[in-house]
């Protein structure tokens, strides 16, 4: 073992290999050494990290996320006659391509943290600070004419632009009513075998009455103000823990509570009656109507909520904390904390319940915002223009970031089929739902002889035999919690987390739901393999090569103490060499050079 280590240590043993002849297209040097890696670490056993730097991944333009009523459409597959979402969140059609050839491209960062990538010479419609203070219309800027102009003498932002109106995505059904949803979110309880709901609101409590299937009904617990829901009916299935369990919130404790995706991308009826549910449950609203906040210890939750306030048109922040609390005279650490303020266009009422509507005071002179903070060069890339018939000319976008790990991952795995090493069996590849069509996307124009299957959205196919008749099965980390016993069942030849950070939490219900699945093959791939602690390594690297770091207890004590309170050089140094084996990564300013 220990020579092995010393070759993997020192990338001795990495050969060249032959590329797939089923291969479309040609990897740059630094792709190549990637590649070529990957069948080093496969031959010794051993799962990797490919954890290259995001920057050298930046999403093409042609790869540019733009919002259609049905999800998000890169840019280079759009064509005369599609539809996407307009600034006014209604739909819209294209009426023209333009591809623009090589272009240098800029990274827009705005006020919220989001980013967009264009060209010099792509169009804006901005106010200034003082234009929007009068009301006054946008004008359309160059972003040549924007970057050099960002802030006033003050140092403030001097640019801001318009926010999306409240998405009108595809409606589909829903099996809880929206509010009781967002009522069951916040101040619900799906953890035993039964559902329960806190409130001390009559109001509420009527509501949900209103909402029931008429085979449930709500029984209060004595004089508390906890409510069971329970049949009226002998012999029926108690319809809402159906519910419950088929959208995968059975069981989860406050901490592992998340909105489920068909209340997210739903019209914006949906999405707002889940919004006011969580809001009238758990939401905070000063008594001066001017703070409207929402606070979990539920990072999915958090997440969730982010998503319907900004496509509703609104803006939020978000503050983090880890709180204390005193228990009998000893200060104890509480569970770390999300705090997210909400701003909503004035047409957007985030409240049912009347004490806490009448508190609530749209904002009419201050209204949600997005300005314009830096602007950044990113490099030289085919780019392209589209025309839509929209009154303002104006579409909803968003970066992608693909990076070229991708690439590189596509390629082993289409090498592994076309020598027999899969032996039949399927690789999984499991990602955030937003990576799953991008990748589908990469597979049909490098690696079309691969065959995928993406297992995926509400109604799929719960039946590991398919998995034979194909290549590779892209998922995303909520199918893999969701169907975790029913996934454990099969053995693939590989398992692969794209964005592995989602398992930095090792006492997840997604990190625990990965770590069941069984394979040949174990690799993860993330420009992040540390975002906020050391702990979050020892999680990733305990999924490809267990064992490797000792326990968490072990690893705590030996690296995460010393190294993070302590400065501790020599263990830092230790631990370098521990995992230095088993990560490749190269930064941008390395192979500059071989990036378009």
């Amino acid at each position: 073992m220990s020579h092995k280590l010393e070759k993997l240590r020192g990338f001795e043993a990495v050969e060249d290999q032959p590329m797939p002849v089923g291969f479309r297209g040609e990897l740059r040097p630094y792709q190549k050494a990637g590649y070529n890696w990957l069948h080093f670490v496969k031959d010794y056993h051993f799962g990797g990290c490919l954890a290259d730097d995001m920057g050298l991944g930046k999403a093409q333009p042609l790869h540019a996320n733009i919002l259609t009523p049905s999800g998000w459409k890169k840019m280079g597959e759009l064509r005369v006659g599609d539809p996407l979402i307009n600034s006014q969140g209604h739909t819209s059609r294209v009426t023209g391509v333009f591809p623009q050839g090589e272009k240098e491209i800029f990274k827009v960062t705005f006020t919220d943290n989001s980013t967009a990538e264009c060209c010099a010479d792509h169009l804006w419609a901005v106010q200034s600070a003082v234009q929007k203070y009068r009301g006054q219309p946008y004008q359309v800027k160059a972003l040549h004419e924007l970057r050099g102009n960002l802030h006033d003498k003050h140092g403030n932002t001097k640019w801001f632009i318009p926010l999306v109106k409240p998405v009108e995505l595809t409606a589909q059904p829903v099996p809880i009513e929206p509010y009781l949803m967002g009522l069951l979110l916040g101040d619900g309880g799906f953890r035993q075998n039964s559902i329960h709901l806190s409130t001390g609101d009559a109001e509420i409590v009527n509501y949900v009455a209103q909402d029931l299937p008429p085979t449930l009904a709500m029984r209060r617990q004595g004089e508390s103000c906890d409510y069971t829901f329970v049949k009226n009916t002998a012999g029926w299935t108690n319809e809402l823990m159906q519910s419950i369990q088929d959208l995968g919130l059975k069981g989860k404790g406050s901490k592992d509570q998340f909105v489920p995706e068909v209340y997210l991308f739903n019209d914006a009826a949906t999405r707002l009656g889940v919004l006011q549910g969580l809001l009238d449950s758990d939401g905070y609203m000063s008594v001066q109507g001017d703070v409207c906040q929402f606070t979990s210890v539920s990072t999915a939750l958090i997440e969730g909520i982010t998503f319907l306030v900004q496509s509703l048109g609104g803006t939020v922040s978000k503050s983090s904390k880890l709180p204390s609390y005193a228990h009998k005279g000893e200060k104890r650490a509480g569970q770390f904390a999300h705090t997210l303020t909400l701003s909503l266009p004035p047409h957007i009422q985030p409240f049912r319940l009347t004490r806490k509507a009448a508190l609530y005071r749209p904002k009419t002179k201050y209204e949600p915002y997005r300005g314009i903070k830096s602007v950044e060069l990113v490099g030289t890339m085919p780019a392209q223009c589209i025309a839509v018939d929209a009154p303002d000319r104006l579409y909803v976008t968003d970066n992608l970031v693909l990076t070229h790990n991708t690439i590189q991952t596509l390629a082993l795995l289409l090498q592994r089929k076309e020598s027999g090493e899969a032996g039949g069996a399927a690789t999984l590849l499991a990602m955030p739902t937003s990576l799953v069509y991008n990748w589908l996307s990469e597979a049909r124009k490098f690696t079309p002889g691969l065959r995928i299957l993406t297992y995926t959205g509400t109604y799929r196919d719960k039946n590991v035999a398919q998995f034979a008749a194909y290549d590779v099965v892209l998922t995303s980390y909520g199918i893999v919690r969701l169907d975790a016993e029913l996934l454990k069942t099969y053995k693939f030849d590989y398992v692969i987390l794209d964005e592995s950070q989602a398992i930095k939490n090792p006492s997840s219900t997604t990190s625990q739901a990965v770590r069941g699945l069984h394979s040949r093959h174990r690799l993860i791939l993330t420009g992040t393999p540390v975002e906020n602690s050391t702990m979050d390594l020892w999680s990733q690297m305990s999924f490809i090569n267990p064992g490797l770091l000792g326990t968490q207890a072990f690893f705590r004590k030996e690296f995460l103490k010393p190294i993070e309170k302590g400065k501790d050089e020599a263990r830092t140094r230790k631990l370098h060499a521990l995992i230095k084996p088993f990560i490749l990564r190269r930064h941008k300013a390395q192979v500059a050079r071989e990036l378009p």
